[in-house]
């Protein structure tokens, strides 16, 4: 395919839009800093004057070549959304002492001022955030070629997940040895491996993208050597200890394997189920040795009882414990337009770190769900409206389903993944506050928004 000037001039433009939208828009900072450390003023300036040049330049580039036409629903409801936490956020009043009941039921109490200039920031941060939703859901698949770019995107995804993979070898290589020696360990969490991100969890949801893009890359052309990539990315999340995505990502995977079984069986008869036969008998065959050798050293009970406690660090009832604190930030906000975006973390950060009970598993400022997240930065308001572009998301898919029924399924299939990976991790999929999740989005959205175009152009 020839790429004309034009064209890499909105692959550029996209590209910092992109990346300065999400680096203003994550203000918890998922790198490895100091989560405490604020924007600069002039960090911010820069950061937000960036953004705003290269996304304006791309719509008036486009808008004069008359390829791109906004989405009024979408604009207004985003819109809606940034009134109502502008004001939330510039209402906000500073109240002299928080106090609650901690986990242990002990008294617990702090102080917490939101300056000026931390106003202007949360405003600021929502705003990156709403632009990266239009860029995704309304402008990429109109300026460039949908097809293209996803092919794009997928090999970008690869690359970056290979390089943070090659600099999690060498930054933490102890950690890929000892987690091995210490399966059957209470300490296990401290071998946890994080790459250059600040959480785990962070780490975790980029291999899942890189797993994304394999199987997006596989779906297109049917190369064997994308399987594989895919096996060594899944194998790498173990390292992460994310026992939800390592789940979820099984039942993906099998799930694709066995869809691609299904499609093209009759073509391919042999070929695939020598490939069922080889994939479920290596999974079979590798559960089977693990058990084995965990049952000869007598530790079968407590590896299970190590990997799925709900006590402790990183389990179920740490879960339970920020939900609880979580409750405590929307009780004491507006039920309809939450806390405001980027406030509701820090108060949350606050509830957390001040009950000594558990302070040494719970400095986050994330709800871990994304729907108790939604409630907490804009209420009833923002969850309501999640709502609705999940609906639309879905007509969208149904509609169009009888036009490119191999790629929708799939690029459905990860949709649903996200949805349900949202129930107990704060990664809000459609208002993506961080790169990694807005990179899902991508791969998420952008097959379906391409085929809803090209379906309307034929129509027409």
């Amino acid at each position: 395919m020839n790429i004309k000037k034009i064209d890499l001039l909105n692959y550029l433009l996209i590209g910092i839009s992109f990346l300065f939208g999400f680096y203003l828009s994550c203000g918890e900072f998922i790198l490895d800093k100091d989560p405490t450390r604020p924007f600069a003023p002039w960090e911010i300036s820069v950061v937000i004057s960036v953004l705003l040049i290269s996304f304006a330049s791309l719509l008036v580039i486009n808008i004069l070549r008359k390829k791109y036409r906004p989405n009024y629903i979408i604009l207004g409801i985003l819109f809606i959304l940034f009134v109502s936490n502008l004001i939330t956020i510039l209402l906000y009043k500073n109240r002299g002492i928080y106090a609650y009941t901690g986990i242990d039921g002990k008294f617990c109490d702090f102080k917490y001022t939101v300056t000026p200039f931390m106003r202007f920031s949360f405003i600021a941060e929502q705003f990156a955030m709403l632009l990266m939703v239009v860029l995704i859901f309304d402008v990429i698949h109109q300026v460039v070629d949908g097809k293209f770019f996803l092919r794009i995107a997928c090999y970008v995804t690869l690359l970056v997940v290979s390089i943070l993979t090659i600099i999690s070898f060498c930054k933490e290589g102890g950690n890929y040895a000892g987690l091995i020696t210490h399966l059957t360990k209470d300490d296990l969490q401290a071998y946890a491996v994080a790459s250059v991100f600040k959480s785990k969890n962070n780490y975790a949801y980029i291999l899942n993208l890189g797993i994304f893009a394999t199987i997006l890359l596989h779906n297109n052309d049917k190369k064997w050597y994308w399987l594989a990539v895919s096996a060594f990315l899944y194998l790498n999340m173990f390292f992460t200890l994310c026992k939800f995505l390592i789940i979820l990502d099984a039942i993906l995977i099998l799930g694709y394997l066995l869809y691609r079984f299904f499609v093209t069986y009759k073509d391919n008869k042999r070929r695939n189920i020598i490939t069922i036969i080889a994939v479920g008998g290596s999974i079979i065959l590798v559960s089977l040795i693990f058990i084995v050798a965990l049952a000869v050293a007598g530790k079968i009970a407590s590896f299970f009882e190590t990997l799925f406690s709900v006590k402790g660090y990183d389990t179920l009832q740490t879960r339970q414990w920020i939900w609880q604190k979580s409750a405590l930030a929307i009780s004491n906000s507006n039920v309809v337009t939450g806390d405001g975006f980027g406030l509701f973390g820090e108060l949350l950060f606050n509830y957390n770190i001040n009950d000594w009970a558990t302070r040494a598993i719970n400095e986050t400022r994330s709800a871990h769900s994304g729907y108790i997240q939604y409630l907490g930065e804009g209420g009833i308001l923002m969850l309501a409206l999640f709502i609705v572009f999940v609906g639309y998301i879905s007509f969208l898919y149904f509609k169009n389903m009888k036009n490119n029924r191999d790629l929708l399924v799939i690029s459905l299939s990860f949709f649903v993944f996200s949805l349900i990976y949202m129930i107990i991790e704060s990664g809000a999929i459609i208002f993506a506050k961080s790169i990694e999740y807005g990179g899902a989005a991508v791969l998420i959205f952008v097959p379906l928004l391409t085929v809803n175009k090209e379906a309307k152009e034929k129509s027409n």
